[in-house]
């Protein structure tokens, strides 16, 4: 009877561990992470925190974007406000230390990894929307999705459908986060990855020193404007590749050897504004930390070139000098014109009006680079000029495409939009109605974005960018 009582004990326990083991296997897991202001000025929304919640066992997924504002921060009566957010969740890499996120087609990463492309717009309402593609397939398992706006209006939490694909999957960590706005201007902003609560890579003794490369500007390269984290209100990238065999901590830039900015989280970003630089060569170096104390630096030679402003105009000629008066000469104020007379205007300088031969210098924001909404209601372009400017923009497809599709390569354009000296104007870019019906339900296009820009003595520039619209 005890013999059967103790094998009848042993079985009850392994029982109660094999549920407790698959618990633990099935658990719910999530983790966040906190993004710090970027100092995007107002009207734009600015990401403050990322939020994953998975269930192997339901099949449950949630993602949570947290805004610093309530969320839309519209400028305009009527106005609306759309926000894309982009991530991938997978599993450990190969070396067990890291997670290797699928491109954006699903492939890379580990088989079953997915990407996850999100989007959300308040015009009149909130619309939500969801793409998740798995590593190794074509499917698609999520294409509207379904979406939530906290009552402060500064979380919104999109929930991707039950799939038997995502069942008892090992996902452990979030990768290549990038939020945006596809209006004012705004354009993405990356936000640092994070592993899952509970997980993290295997601790290892640190033995090595970081180490930095340059990845934007390089060596010699010559740079104007302002540089700063990708994007940005148009400006150009400046940033380094950081890595460590346990992990970077932060990252030091300095510009002619002088303190210029210091990065705790990744993308390990330098902040250059070489409008306070004079012209010529100037070092910039970053330095990378571990937490054992150890460092690795990395420097480069740049060259600024900031065009200098436009020449004023000459001044006109001086009169000639009039007659030295006689001793019996009137010296008061002028005598008042005669009943009847017309006043007199001086000439105008013959010639003046005709100097300005220099091309405005302009400045192309990212548009927006949704495909839905250019078919929908068109694109968003926003542009700026030094000076007064009128700009049009016009969209086109490779030529080979547009023979393809049986469409003009000329596939969308806009209205003049004018701009004054300095500000930004929008020129909004709608589809022709054979292009419309053609691109609708197609999920990506590749096109080039032209906006001439022309000053009012009617010198042209013309800026040209790739777009891939999904």
């Amino acid at each position: 009877m005890a013999t059967g009582c103790f094998w009848r004990g042993v079985v009850m326990a392994g029982v109660l561990l094999a549920i407790v083991a698959a618990t633990a296997v099935g658990a719910p897991r999530g983790g966040h992470m906190i993004d710090p202001p970027d100092g995007s000025g107002a009207g734009n929304p600015d990401a403050r925190s990322v939020a994953v919640s998975y269930d192997p066992d339901s099949a449950s997924l949630s993602i949570s974007l947290g805004f610093y504002e309530p969320f839309p921060i519209v400028l305009a009566p009527g106005a609306s406000q759309e926000i894309f957010l982009d991530l991938s969740v997978g599993g450990t890499g190969s070396d067990g230390r890291s997670c290797v996120a699928p491109d954006a087609a699903g492939a890379g990463g580990r088989a079953g990894d997915l990407r996850i492309d999100l989007w959300a717009a308040s015009s009149g309402g909130m619309h939500y929307s969801a793409g998740v593609r798995v590593s190794g397939s074509e499917r698609t398992i999520a294409s509207h999705g379904q979406g939530a706006i906290s009552g402060d209006r500064r979380t919104i939490t999109w929930f991707i459908p039950a799939d038997d694909a995502l069942l008892g999957r090992d996902y452990r960590c979030v990768t290549s986060i990038t939020f945006g706005s596809f209006l004012e201007w705004f354009p993405a902003n990356e936000i640092a990855p994070f592993w899952f609560d509970g997980y993290a890579p295997p601790s290892v003794a640190d033995r090595a020193a970081p180490t930095v490369s340059w990845q934007s500007p390089v060596d010699g390269q010559v740079i104007s404007g302002v540089w700063q984290e990708a994007g940005v209100a148009g400006r150009h990238a400046c940033r380094v590749g950081a890595s460590d065999d346990v992990g970077v901590t932060r990252v030091e830039f300095l510009l002619d050897g002088e303190f210029l900015n210091e990065e705790r989280y990744a993308p390990w970003a330098c902040v250059v504004d070489t409008r306070t630089l004079s012209n010529g060569p100037h070092t910039l170096r970053a330095i990378a930390h571990d937490a054992a104390g150890r460092s690795g630096s990395s420097q480069i030679t740049v060259v600024v070139d900031n065009d200098p402003a436009a020449p004023p105009l000459p001044d006109p000629p001086a009169p000639p000098r009039p007659p030295a008066p006689g001793p019996l000469a009137h010296i008061g104020p002028p005598a008042p014109p005669a009943p009847g007379a017309q006043p007199s205007v001086p000439a105008t300088p013959v010639g003046v009006a005709g100097l300005d031969r220099r091309p405005p210098r302009a400045s192309l924001w990212r548009p927006s680079r949704s495909l839905r909404a250019l078919v929908g209601g068109g694109m968003v372009v926003p542009f700026a000029c030094d000076e007064a400017c009128t700009g049009r923009a016009r969209l086109l497809i490779a030529p080979s495409l547009a023979r393809r599709l049986g469409l003009s390569r000329l596939i969308g354009s806009s209205k003049p939009s004018q701009g004054a000296a300095g500000g930004r104007a929008l020129a909004w870019v709608r589809l022709s109605p054979a292009a419309r019906r053609t691109l609708r339900g197609r999920r990506a296009l590749r096109a080039t974005l032209a906006v001439t820009v022309a000053d009012p003595a009617g010198n042209r520039r013309v800026l040209r960018r790739a777009l891939v619209l999904r």
